[in-house]
Order: structure tokens, then sequence, then C-alpha cells
């Protein structure tokens, strides 16, 4: 009986020995494989947690380092956002010499990389604009220079020059000689033409042909303009021609391209916009923000039902996050303008205002991050620059991405910067 007993005993120990054999239906060597193999994974989460464990995923209003760029600033005034998540300007860099030189850059937004692409036709361009197509209609200087009018075309990055500006507008001025506004339709408008103030001038992309556009009303220099419909142009702002002193241009005028004629309405700015910034809120309301030096600084609203115009802030009084109002301060309190400030529409219709300074010097840059707030009319400091390298930015550029974000060029840096809005 004591024998019987001491074997079932034996078999007992074996069974506990291979409890893991029958809860695994498996023999013993698959056994010590699938340990083998858990005792790796275990060591695979271990590093992650290790290593991972203070990574802290983007928030609302972080600024993040995506990328570099081949020059210190984008030039030209515009980004092509095309196909496949791509986006296209042009750049100017200073060689061994320190001659500057003009190159375009493609950025990769997918896979966070850039490409340099070689420029041999323009020396520098001194304003362009994205038609509807995507691609660039630029005014330029060629290596003779004198200035042309010109396509950059982004999807082979080709240059295609229409001709030189001065034969075109007929005007012996070629020395930054006008301003360009993307239109609707594939067109651009050509105004502010130096020597000619009160001539428009219409590029019709699908036509290959330039168009006389309306007479202005009143000669202007330095104002802006703004569609409102498919044929209707809104210009104000800016000063008037070959005054002793600076005078301003308080009037606004529309200009009917149906009818290809201009006509002033009745009524007037509250104070001077020189070079104004102009948004479309949600009812069709131009918004009037200042970009140059001004004392006051006001932020305007031109009803377009009622036909009136008024001041409707400051840009230099916002409210913290705590709808406190604040002003700007420390040594940034010296600031009387935003020039090379940066503005771009969101997709709920506020308004990002970024960097720019006082036309002093640049230390007195701005670092602020401030969102104009279209429902309540109040502007909001969101943050400062102060977290990413080049924590003060002047003539940046920035593009409003597919997902919500803002992309961030140039700016006397060579960091390309995301901030996350979405």
């Amino acid at each position: 009986m004591s024998i019987e007993n001491n074997n079932k005993n034996i078999e007992q120990e074996k069974q506990n020995k291979n409890w893991w054999k029958k809860l695994l239906g498996l023999n013993p060597t698959y056994g010590l494989l699938l340990s083998f193999l858990f005792f790796i994974f275990i060591l695979i989460i271990s590093y992650f947690i290790l290593n991972y464990s203070s990574y802290k995923k983007p928030q609302k209003y972080d600024f993040i380092t995506i990328g570099k760029t081949n020059s210190i600033y984008p030039m030209g005034g515009c980004i092509a956002g095309i196909p496949n998540n791509k986006y296209f300007f042009i750049g100017l860099e200073r060689n061994k010499n320190s001659s500057n030189f003009l190159h375009f850059e493609l950025f990769d937004y997918n896979k966070k990389s850039i490409t340099k692409i070689r420029n041999d036709i323009l020396s520098s361009i001194s304003d362009s604009v994205v038609m509807s197509d995507n691609n660039i209609f630029f005014i330029g200087f060629k290596s003779d220079n004198l200035p042309v009018f010109g396509i950059i075309h982004t999807d082979t990055f080709k240059i295609e020059v229409l001709g030189y500006v001065t034969k075109i507008l007929n005007t012996k001025y070629f020395s930054f000689p006008c301003h360009l506004y993307s239109l609707s339709g594939n067109r651009v408008l050509i105004y502010d033409i130096t020597g000619k103030e009160r001539n428009t001038l219409i590029w019709d992309n699908n036509d290959k042909k330039f168009i006389e556009g309306p007479l202005l009303n009143v000669p202007r220099e330095k104002s802006s303009a703004i569609e409102i419909t498919d044929n209707s142009i809104l210009i104000l702002g800016g000063i008037k021609p070959y005054s002793k002193e600076i005078e301003a241009n308080y009037n606004i005028e529309i200009c009917d391209l149906a009818i290809n004629k201009c006509k002033n309405l009745n009524v007037n700015l509250n104070h001077e916009q020189i070079i104004p910034k102009l948004f479309k809120d949600k009812k069709g309301n131009i918004l009037i923000f200042p970009s140059e030096i001004n004392k006051n600084l006001p932020i305007e609203k031109y009803n377009i039902k009622s036909g009136k115009v008024e001041i409707i802030g400051y840009i230099d009084k916002y409210y913290d996050e705590n709808n406190n109002i604040e002003k700007i301060i420390s040594s940034y309190n010296k600031i009387t303008g935003i020039m090379g400030a940066n503005f771009v529409q969101l997709r709920d219709g506020n308004i990002l205002i970024t960097g720019g300074y006082s036309g002093i010097s640049m230390p007195e840059a701005s670092p602020y991050v401030l969102k104009y707030d279209i429902n309540s009319n109040k502007l909001f400091r969101l943050k400062d620059m102060s977290n990413i390298k080049s924590n003060k930015r002047i003539n940046h550029k920035t593009i409003l991405l597919e997902d919500g974000n803002v992309l961030f060029i140039g700016g006397f840096s060579k960091n390309i910067d995301l901030f996350i809005v979405e």
C-alpha cells in the first residue's frame, strides 16, 4: 500500500511540474520557446516605457520644428500648396562671395523633406501670388536687372516669362512697379502701378493674355484689394502719390470687372491704412488690419450691408486666456506697428497674427502669437514663440494646411515649424 501511494505521489509531482503543458496543450519544448518569446516581449515593452514615458503629445497652440530650409527667408510673398501634401516656395540664399541668388524649394510634408531646385533665369522676385491652378504669377528681375512678368509652373518648376513689365504697362518705372492680387477664375489683378496709379491690369491665365482693367477714381500707392464676388473688387487704403508729406487715402471704391468701371463708396476709413491686410468674416464683411507703423493701430470693419466702417479693436490691445485685457508688455511696449507680421485666416474664420516689428531694429521683433476672434471682435494672445529656436519672426510665410494647422517657413530663420491649431 505504501508503494502504491508512493507511485501516486511521484506521478502527482510530474503533473505539477508540467502544469503549463496541460494549460497550453503543448509539449515542453514548445512551451519553453513560447516562454522565451514572452520574455522578449516584456523586454520590448519595458524599453518603450522607459524611453517614451516622457513623451508629450503635441497640444493645441504648440510649435513643432519639422524641417529646415536652405534659405533664411522665402522671397516673393507666397507659398503654393500642390498635390500630395507638398509646398513650393521661393528662397534667397547667400553664396561664398556674399552675393544673393534665388532658388526654389519644395517641402514634402509627409516625408518632412526639403528639395532645392535650381533657378538660372531670375535674380530676384518683388511680388508673387498663387493662382487658382496652384501656379505662381510673379513680378521678378532677370539677370539684366529688368523686371518681367512671369509664371512659375509648380508641377514642372519651369519659368515662363510673359514679357518686360515696362513694355506691358507702358511705363518707364521699374522698381517695385505694382501690387498683385489673385482673383477667382485663374486671374490676377495688377494695381498700384507706379507712374499710372489709376490704371489696373488683369492677367487671364486661361486665355493667356493681359486685359486692361478699370480706372480707379483715386490714384493710389500702397493700397490693398479684396474680391467680394467673382467680378467685384474692393480697393481701399494707401497714400496719395507724389504728395510732399505722406497723405493717406481714406476713401473706399468698388470695381466691377464685368462693366470695367470703379465707383467711390460714400464711406471713409477712420484712420490711415497703409497696405492693410484684408479678410472676410462669415457674413462677408471686410476686416481691415493695419500692417505698417500707425500710432493708433486700429482694426476696422466695413459692413457690406450698411455700408458703414467702424473701429472694432486695436492691434496692440488684446486679451489673455482668462479674458483679462492686456497690452504689449516688457521691451515690446515700444512697438507702434507690426511691419513684417504674418496674417493667415484659419478654417473657423479667425485670424492668426504672428511676429512683426516696429521698424526700429531686429531686437524689437515680437514673439507673440495673437488670434483675432471674429465672433467677439477681440484679439487674444495665445502664446509666445519662445519654445522654438526661431522665437522672433519677421517677413515669414505661412500657409493653412488641409488638417487645419499652420506651416511656418522662414522669417530670418531656416526652421520650418508646424503650429498646432486643431
